[in-house]
């Protein structure tokens, strides 16, 4: 009877001890101290909500490194309008002087003509992922994950109503200075626009940092509970291999008294 019941404590005892090496060696071998629900199913569900809001904030840093990289392309041709601009401003400056003659206004003008073209090629052929950027309305950039009125940024509309004018001409001094007006009006509105691309940025990689240092904040707070104690735990794994071995050993030796295993298996 007595032998019975010190094998039924031996048995209880190594499968412990057998347990315990299955979820120290787990747990050593993920790196993780939590590696389902019967670890810790508190510290699990706080995981999982960690986890999700890193990975949508990962996904809104995304969102933000594309929109940058949008109010860039834009940006780029903005800044390709305003030379082109500018030099139709040189030629219309030098059409309105009266002492030219009509041949040299109208070879003036073929550049001035081209230089249009060219701008309204721009103006159609830029894009970004396959979406034009010109005369499409605003574009919404989700730069947060809450779903507050300030989640998202909205990229300036970009019309070229303002920025090219395919009717001007200046093979007369009189058709010179007026297309001298329309192109000043131009070139304030490519850089007024430029200027709300660069306050964009600005609000973008701010939008960037913050979701980045609250990334870091969650990914920690998700570590100190996740993560193993390498230490700690090699000391349990030392502990339950010892135990387990001791067990074996006993097990072998019905001639034990079940006071003696008992106090043996247990440490005391």
């Amino acid at each position: 009877m007595a032998g019975s019941k010190i094998s039924d404590r031996l048995s209880i005892n190594l499968n412990k001890a057998s347990n315990d090496i299955f979820k120290s060696s787990s747990k050593l071998a993920s790196g993780k101290r939590v590696n389902n629900a019967s670890d810790d199913a508190a510290g699990l569900a706080i995981i999982n909500q960690l986890s999700a809001s890193i990975d949508t904030s990962a996904q809104a840093v995304r969102n933000i490194s594309d929109g940058f990289s949008l109010t860039q392309i834009a940006d780029g041709t903005l800044s390709n309008l305003n030379e082109i601009s500018t030099r139709q401003a040189e030629l219309a400056t030098q059409a309105a002087n009266g002492t030219l003659s009509d041949e040299q206004r109208a070879t003036l003008n073929q550049e001035f003509q081209a230089l249009e073209q060219e701008k309204q090629r721009l103006v159609d052929s830029t894009e970004f992922n396959g979406r034009q950027l010109f005369n499409q309305g605003e574009t919404d950039i989700q730069v947060d994950t809450d779903g507050s009125a300030n989640s998202s940024l909205a990229l300036p509309s970009l019309s070229s109503s303002n920025l090219t004018d395919n009717t001007l001409d200046i093979s007369t001094a009189s058709g010179a200075q007026a297309a001298l007006g329309s192109l000043d009006s131009q070139i304030a509105a490519t850089s007024s626009a430029r200027g709300e691309l660069g306050a964009l940025q600005s609000r973008l990689a701010t939008a960037s940092e913050n979701l980045q240092s609250r990334q870091l904040a969650e990914a920690e707070a998700r570590g100190r509970i996740e993560d193993v104690n390498v230490a700690d735990e090699t000391a349990k794994l030392v502990s339950a291999r010892i135990r387990q071995d001791f067990g074996t050993a006993l097990s072998a030796q019905a001639n034990l008294s079940a006071k003696t295993v008992s106090k043996l298996i247990s440490g005391g």
